[in-house]
């Protein structure tokens, strides 16, 4: 949720450019400038959607008796961090070509 900023911008980057490089009708630069608006926005539509949802999760489960309850509390943030141990997994796997 929070750490999605550190590996957006160059994996979308990366991302834009070989889509680009495997177009054969444009050149470079104008396959690019036509795809990166498509890629950014949805790019930019999944995270917003993803930190709105999981935010309403953890709001939903730090309310009433669990707002003082200092294990949920730990056992959330704990469970934050797994969460971003398991996207840096699937992120290793990924196969760029640059």
């Amino acid at each position: 949720m929070y750490g999605f900023g550190l590996f957006n911008p160059p994996l979308a980057s990366a991302l834009v450019y070989e889509a680009a490089e495997s177009n054969t009708e444009f050149t470079l630069d104008e396959a690019v400038s036509s795809i990166s608006g498509a890629y950014f926005g949805l790019s930019s539509f999944t995270s917003s959607m993803g930190q709105s949802i999981s935010s309403l999760i953890i709001g939903f489960i730090l309310t009433g008796a669990n707002a003082e309850n200092s294990t949920i509390i730990t056992l959330t943030i704990s469970f934050i961090g797994v969460f971003y141990l398991i996207s840096l997994y699937f992120l290793r796997k990924l196969k760029l070509k640059k």
